[in-house]
């Protein structure tokens, strides 16, 4: 069951999440040889990445997260996928805003098509309404352009959402940003798989207050 806040709580919790262990960051180009066709800027999670997000789910099971929303990208739907269900919530929203930097710095070197129209192989949950629906970025978008991306989804979603607590899985340039929207001079922290920043609001007209982080 959904843990939905009384509206005479107005304060709201926003999760921003970094996916699991990378198949090509772990196997390299045994990676690529063990899967050619693979589209290799959307690479799955190891078994260990699909642990780390049980693990993550578990730990905050108890934290009253009402609404997962993923990245298109594999990993991140993966990661989302392991993580609600050890929370038992069934179901995941996906939105393009929350999606990997589109340009070639983050080994994209093309414009990605996701989520992939073989999802429903990959294991991942069914899918909701409770993403954005918006375009993919377009390819060689700046880390700047990106910056604005993250923060401009963070407010959508948490909006369309709000007081209820929200987790939303990304990247790591996410889980960069939401630092440094609280932290301004905060620059090039480094992100662990699944690693986390919690945000916390009074209201929905409040800024974001840092209220935690976890492997950031």
């Amino acid at each position: 069951m959904r843990f939905i806040p009384s509206r005479m709580s107005c304060r709201q919790l926003l999760y921003v999440i970094r996916h699991g262990e990378r198949a090509d960051h772990a196997y390299g180009h045994k990676w690529r040889q063990m899967h050619p066709t693979a589209r290799s800027y959307d690479p799955p999670l190891t078994d260990e990445g699909k642990e780390q997000a049980r693990e993550l789910g578990v730990r905050l099971r108890n934290e009253g997260i009402a609404f997962v929303i993923s990245s298109p990208f594999l990993r991140c739907l993966q990661t989302a996928t392991n993580f609600s269900k050890a929370m038992g919530l069934e179901s995941i929203g996906i939105a393009n805003g929350l999606s990997e930097v589109i340009n070639d710095s983050c080994s994209i070197h093309e414009q990605p098509i996701v989520p992939s129209p073989t999802i429903e192989k990959e294991g991942v949950a069914s899918l909701n309404d409770a993403g954005i629906v918006c375009p993919v970025p377009n390819y060689r978008e700046s880390f700047g352009e990106a910056f604005r991306r993250y923060e401009n989804a963070f407010v959508d979603l948490s909006n369309k959402h709000y007081p209820s607590t929200v987790a939303l899985v990304s990247h790591g340039y996410a889980v960069q940003t939401a630092v440094r929207l609280t932290l301004p001079r905060s620059f090039g922290n480094d992100v662990d798989y699944c690693a986390y920043v919690v945000l916390e609001r009074p209201s929905k007209d409040s800024p974001w207050m840092l209220k935690s982080r976890f492997g950031v």
